[in-house]
């Protein structure tokens, strides 16, 4: 239970909520492009949450998970997440 509280504090803070709305700002921009050059298909949607939203945020959330099992490590851990 210990685990789960340190991590929680770790990955619920601004830096998802930062993460989440350059998501949605990455999102709502290509969608006004497709529509605009009239490329727009439903399918690029359900990609770009497979290919985009899913790693992203996975990686956000295994980052916390690895600082959470070695807070000691913590600022190499970040450091090297946003390096990748």
């Amino acid at each position: 239970m210990d685990f789960i509280k340190s991590w929680l504090a770790i990955v619920d803070g601004p830096g998802l909520v930062v993460l989440l709305g350059l998501i949605g700002v990455d999102f709502l921009a290509g969608v006004a492009v497709a529509l605009k050059t009239h490329t727009f298909q439903w399918c690029y949607l359900s990609n770009f949450v497979k290919t985009d939203v899913l790693y992203q945020v996975g990686g956000y959330l295994l980052t916390g998970m690895a600082a959470a099992i070695l807070p000691a490590s913590f600022p190499g851990i970040v450091i090297g997440w946003g390096a990748i």
